[in-house]
């Protein structure tokens, strides 16, 4: 299980990602975090816990993630079918609000959402799935979905919202856009 407060969503999400990429089996996710926990009265245990060492055993899942080589081939069109998602904010897409060496967009990416519209910031809990249907409900859940946003952090509570919709093979572009826009060799758009 895994939760965070609202201000840090984001950080639960990468928990959440980074765990289904090691191969851990049903990772859960707690919707509006702790404090949604606390809104309920559920008790909050404050003592130290401290449990016995065990060896953690990965079995990676090499599909939960999106490399750099892959996207550039999306990108210039050489495979066809990966739906790229930026889930940077719109003045980041557009290049006007640049955080990296260029600014811009990766080609052939077919949406901006930010992930700011994927929550409700009041209570942190990740939005109804009729909202994120109006959001991303013209996407193909049968296809390949990769999130991406400026250091791959954002990107996961897309990721996120992808697996509770059903997609079928969602995976994080965890370079992102602090590698793509850093690199002379990636084509961008504005």
């Amino acid at each position: 299980m895994i939760y965070g407060d609202i201000p840090r969503i984001t950080h639960a999400t990468v928990g959440f990602w980074i765990l289904e990429y090691l191969g851990q089996k049903d990772v859960r996710f707690l919707n509006g975090g702790i404090n949604a926990w606390e809104a309920v009265d559920k008790k909050l245990d404050t003592a130290e816990t401290k449990l016995p060492p065990k060896r953690y055993v990965v079995h990676i899942v090499k599909s939960r993630i999106a490399t750099t080589e892959a996207v550039l081939k999306i990108a210039k069109g050489e495979v066809k079918g990966p739906q790229v998602i930026d889930s940077r904010t719109p003045a980041e897409y557009a290049g006007t609000d640049v955080r990296a060496k260029r600014g811009g967009h990766i080609p052939n990416c077919v949406l901006n959402v930010t992930h700011a519209e994927m929550y409700d910031k009041a209570t942190g809990k990740i939005k109804s799935m009729d909202e994120l249907e109006e959001l991303y409900g013209k996407l193909d859940k049968n296809k390949r979905v990769i999130p991406h946003c400026q250091t791959g952090i954002r990107s996961t509570l897309a990721y996120l919202a992808f697996r509770l919709m059903g997609f079928k093979d969602p995976a994080n572009y965890d370079d992102s856009w602090i590698i793509w826009g850093n690199r002379e060799d990636t084509p961008i758009e504005k």
